[in-house]
């Protein structure tokens, strides 16, 4: 195994070097660069497994080599380094699947702890790599024009005439009858613990149709169609071939079914049965059972029978959000919570939480979170504007436990920045950061939210009450002094000049440079070179 160690300053990496029990780690080959350009040579000769990166690096960024690591498709954990405890460049890290984030100066136990867990997510992948490229000895979809006709015919039209059924199966030359029967199964599959991430797509179906033959194929039943709905559903279509059918006996297999597939990928199932429909009725069953689903979201290895199922309407009453507002005003996180945990718990013991619940619930409880964050001047829509916030938003109607997943997000986003924006000096810093660097663009307030994601008008405040000058002059300020060094220092023109640091209108370039210098441009060339003149 090998590791790239990243880092301009030298003493940090030959103290890394020396300190680390590369042995005990399994690492075989430790490589070093200074810079971004030296470990993207470096990236582009070697097999490298992990990189151990410094952020603030002159001229690139750490944050942008590991940018341009994921453009290239390398499989490499990645360890952030800084001195720096900013939250902006945690929240990139994140963004850039980054294993761990150690400020300096280093606490090395802490590091050979990191690079250990790094070894260990190497070794987990090259272990799915090897799934991988056993699934793909195995030959899918060996019956395409049978996945079609399901698809097509039976699942996704709202209506199939006889005569287009008849023509199709014709067609086709699908030995199947109009007086055929058919059992639709709705498989959901809850995954907290993310065990099929240790399965390929391809390998995952070929394991599912195993059991699902050993199961029902073994008693007179045929499986004819398996069918992947959304991430976390699997439409199971079988053949009755058997006269004595009946649900208890289903009813019976499919719990055994469901037994089985724990045991295999140690995921938690919903299993939905329809039916006995023919072709022309199997489509309306389908639907059914998709509606099923909405109803129920706590996954407990459970089997539903369409015949035995009855829906029942609950009304979403709304928690006690006073009582929760002020649990956040206090910062009793950990008891707000427990609140949502019990209140959640609550319904789901008396059989009363469905996708319509969740959803009104979500709603409640995003606006509740988004009106604290909204008195202390933070910009919730911009804080939670990331790919994972927005997944987890989604994702939350799905269970339960998504749902918990969602509401602890909120909550512990919430309380770090809350805690970064009261630093006000690391606020202010980062603002005059970034004006610094891009002075000469067109930044207004809105560009500077996106960067903190505070409210407009208070940063305004903020930046006069720590710096004593508004945004706005400060940012002619740097802009009126990087001109007044180009005019005496360069030779390039004042229009040029203009459009350097940021003013595309010459005439208002001209007005503001001689309200902060009492000169126009040209006066202040010339009144600059004869007085070197002089000097000389």
């Amino acid at each position: 195994m090998t590791i790239l160690i990243v880092d301009d300053d030298i003493y940090v990496i030959q103290s890394i070097q020396l300190k680390m029990h590369w042995d005990a780690l399994g690492i075989d080959e430790v490589y070093v660069a200074h810079n971004a350009r030296q470990a993207r040579r470096l990236l582009e000769k070697k097999p490298i497994d992990i990189i151990i990166c410094d952020i603030e690096m002159p001229q690139e960024t750490g944050l942008d080599l590991i940018q341009w690591v994921r453009e290239k498709g390398y499989a490499v954990q990645t360890i952030f380094l800084t001195s720096y405890a900013d939250f902006t460049y945690a929240k990139k890290a994140l963004e850039l699947d980054s294993l761990d984030y150690f400020l300096k100066p280093i606490a090395y136990d802490e590091l050979h702890k990191g690079i250990q867990k790094a070894v260990e997510r190497v070794n987990k992948a090259k272990e799915q790599l090897k799934h991988q490229e056993q699934s793909n000895l195995w030959v899918v979809n060996q019956d395409k024009i049978m996945e079609n006709f399901w698809q097509n015919l039976v699942i996704d039209p709202d209506h199939i005439s006889e005569r287009e059924l008849q023509l199709s199966l014709q067609k086709y030359h699908i030995n199947y009858t109009l007086e055929d029967r058919f059992i639709p199964i709705l498989l959901n599959l809850f995954d907290p613990h993310k065990e099929l991430e240790k399965w390929s797509k391809n390998l995952f179906k070929f394991t599912l149709n195993n059991v699902t033959k050993d199961i029902y194929g073994v008693n007179g039943y045929g499986i004819v169609s398996m069918t992947l709905v959304d991430d976390s559903s699997w439409l199971i279509i079988l053949k009755i071939e058997k006269l004595d059918h009946d649900d208890y006996t289903l009813k019976q297999l499919s719990n055994a079914y469901l037994q089985h597939i724990n045991d295999i990928f140690k995921v938690e199932l919903l299993c939905e049965i329809g039916l006995a429909s023919t072709l022309l009725t199997i489509g309306q069953v389908i639907k059914e059972l998709q509606v099923i689903s909405t109803h129920h979201v706590i996954m407990q290895n459970k089997v539903i029978l369409l015949s035995e199922y009855t829906h029942t309407n609950f009304k979403y009453n709304t928690p006690a959000m006073g009582v929760w507002e002020s649990l956040l005003s206090k910062h009793k996180m950990d008891v707000l919570l427990r609140n949502v945990d019990m209140y959640l718990n609550s319904l789901a013991s008396k059989d009363a939480l469905n996708q319509d619940i969740l959803k009104a619930f979500r709603l409640d409880f995003t606006q509740l979170i988004y009106s604290f964050l909204k008195q202390r001047e933070i910009s919730a829509h911009k804080l939670f504007a990331d790919q994972k916030s927005e997944q987890h938003y989604r994702d939350a109607i799905k269970s339960l436990e998504d749902m918990m997943h969602y509401v602890k997000l909120l909550i512990d986003c919430s309380v770090e920045y809350i805690h970064y924006a009261q630093q006000t000096d690391s606020i202010v810093d980062q603002l005059k950061a970034y004006m610094d660097k891009n002075f000469e663009k067109d930044i207004t307030r809105n560009h500077l939210t996106d960067i903190v994601y505070l409210n407009a008008d208070y940063i305004s405040r903020l930046f006069k009450k720590e710096v004593g000058i508004s945004i706005t002059a400060y940012l002619i300020e740097k802009r009126i002094r990087k001109a007044e060094e180009l005019l005496v220092h360069s030779n390039m023109s004042i229009s040029a000049i203009a459009m350097h640091v940021g003013y595309s209108n010459f005439s208002y370039f001209t007005k503001i440079f001689k309200e902060n210098t009492g000169y126009s441009p040209k006066k202040y060339r010339e009144v600059k070179s004869q007085s070197s003149s002089i000097q000389k």
